[in-house]
């Protein structure tokens, strides 16, 4: 019984590495492609600009990849507490709240995806 349940907890945490590898190299990819421009993401006036990108799955691999970038592996270091797209002044942003998981402080990034197709009016 005990190597029947150990054989498993070794597939499951096999099976959730080998998403995390691949969530990492779909990440990966997606920032070989795109253009960051713009700020640094602090607010909607430093929004950071994603260009390069061709659907809704590339443009949010972007986006966390973009986090990866700045605070390392999503769910190790940190994870999204809350995701929402709003519109300004003729713009489209997508507003990425996270928590940074050693010290649980949260941080808000500012994503310009006006150029995203699918953000289109």
């Amino acid at each position: 019984m005990r190597i029947l349940l150990g054989l498993f907890l070794m597939l499951a945490i096999a099976g959730c590495a080998g998403r995390q590898s691949a969530s990492l190299k779909s990440q990966e990819s997606v920032a070989a492609q795109v253009n960051y421009s713009g700020g640094s993401g602090e607010s909607i006036e430093d929004a950071v600009r994603i260009t390069g990108v061709d659907n809704q799955s590339a443009g949010l691999d972007a986006e966390y990849a973009y986090i990866v970038q700045q605070h390392g592996l999503r769910n190790k270091e940190w994870r999204v507490a809350n995701q929402s797209v709003v519109q300004e002044k003729g713009k489209m942003y997508e507003l990425i709240e996270i928590e940074l998981i050693p010290t649980k402080a949260q941080r808000i990034y500012y994503f310009d995806v006006t150029a995203f197709p699918w953000k289109k009016k």
